[in-house]
């Protein structure tokens, strides 16, 4: 569970008891990426309900999720998800259209029922661009964390369809780097920069003496070089991570992280003795895991999305006072006292190398220094400013915070 804090100092948002309904292609049990973050701070003060995806036909019948209906996360916070027999059907557009209108039915029941009134509609991905206008919402924002239309495997031409709709009818976009902002911004001039952000408190605790390390890692041979992360094949390089430890075997690399599926050089690297994938692990966990690092790594094969990308993991090695180690990316050019890059497996040998051998402690008090001016609260201050603005362009003050009634359908 995201715990959201708020940073000492801090004056409160400018934005108070308003309605959010938040719509993200990820559960709220998810890994934790910058949609909870940014939401589970936005409901310190105001009332949200994060909205997941829609199920897909093929999805329907193999699922076996149980939890279903308006659920419970925090006193203002709640999670929804449509029903399973509202799926996406791109095949028969006249039946799409009406079970999209009866999915936008369920969510404005779903708010009604968590006290959400003329809620401000907060956009993850353009896939959500059918609800825009359905909801009785006063505020459309879309924060665009990707290039989604890149993706491999999507329907570039829907994707970039939706998208366009989305931007054309935003009073607000947010992007997590100015690659993105570029981007988008010809096509809605509203559109500010708002990057990933970290919760300091919690990752700056792995330079406590009385944080523990992982037990699990007691037997390797160190150094430890360690990625947290989602390990997707299109993503993640492991040709060059296999070429990097296959030469340095006195190294071991520990990945933590979901894998999301397989590839033939996921499965070569992990043949490696010196290569340990340990799997998920919970937010609160990895300050002991990064503790135990000697340098960490973003090992993201440079594909169009990444190459747009502000990694989160970023905020959070710096904050733990990690040596980082990078492919090159346009968003970490303002890091790179902080950061080293290295493109090939010989620049990464390099790299890790030196990390390992002159780390020193005002390196790792200058890379939190770095970090802590760049947290989630800052962030959700920011975004919440301009949404207060956005507001009073439209005439519309914030609507009170209404008094919710529990019903059978909510889950404790």
């Amino acid at each position: 569970m995201i715990a959201a804090r708020r940073s000492a100092g801090r004056a409160p948002s400018s934005l108070a008891g308003a309605s959010f309904i938040s719509c993200a292609v990820d559960e709220w049990s998810d890994v934790p990426r910058c949609r909870h973050h940014v939401m589970s701070r936005i409901a310190l003060r105001n009332r949200v309900l994060f909205t997941g995806p829609p199920w897909y036909v093929r999805d329907v019948f193999a699922s076996r999720e149980t939890r279903r209906g308006l659920r419970r996360a925090t006193e203002t916070l709640f999670t929804y998800r449509p029903p399973r027999w509202l799926p996406y059907n791109y095949r028969m557009p006249t039946l799409n259209e009406y079970v999209r209108r009866l999915r936008a039915a369920c969510i404005r029941g779903a708010a009604r029922r968590a006290g959400l009134d003329r809620p401000i509609l907060y956009i993850w991905h353009p896939s959500f661009a059918e609800l825009i206008g359905r909801l009785d919402e006063c505020l459309v924002v879309y924060h665009c964390y990707d290039e989604y239309r890149a993706f491999s495997g999507s329907d570039q031409q829907r994707v970039a369809d939706d998208e366009a709709r989305v931007l054309a009818r935003a009073d607000l976009v947010f992007t997590v780097s100015e690659g993105l902002q570029a981007r988008k911004r010809l096509h809605n001039p509203n559109t500010h920069l708002i990057r990933n952000g970290v919760d300091y408190p919690l990752f700056a605790t792995a330079q406590n003496a009385a944080t523990p390390r992982p037990r699990e890692l007691d037997g390797l041979r160190g150094p430890i070089i360690g990625c947290v992360t989602r390990i997707v094949p299109e993503f993640f390089d492991a040709a060059m991570l296999h070429a990097v430890f296959s030469r340095r075997r006195d190294w071991s690399f520990v990945v933590v992280g979901p894998e999301c599926a397989g590839s033939a050089d996921i499965e070569r690297l992990k043949r490696l003795s010196n290569v340990h994938f340990l799997g998920r692990r919970e937010l609160a966990e990895l300050p002991g895991y990064l503790k135990a690092f000697d340098a960490c790594l973003i090992p993201y094969a440079l594909t169009e999305n990444k190459r747009l990308a502000d990694p989160l993991k970023l905020y959070e090695y710096l904050a733990a006072g990690k040596p980082v180690i990078s492919k090159p990316l346009a968003a970490l050019a303002p890091f790179a006292d902080v950061v080293s890059f290295a493109a090939d497996a010989d620049e990464w040998v390099s790299a890790i190398d030196a990390a390992v051998r002159s780390d020193a402690p005002d390196h790792v008090a200058r890379r939190q220094s770095v970090a802590s001016r760049h947290t989630w609260d800052e962030r959700v201050d920011d975004i919440l400013t301009l949404v207060a603005g956005a507001l009073e362009g439209h005439a519309v003050a914030p609507p009170a915070l209404a008094h919710w009634t529990p019903r059978h359908e909510l889950a404790n």
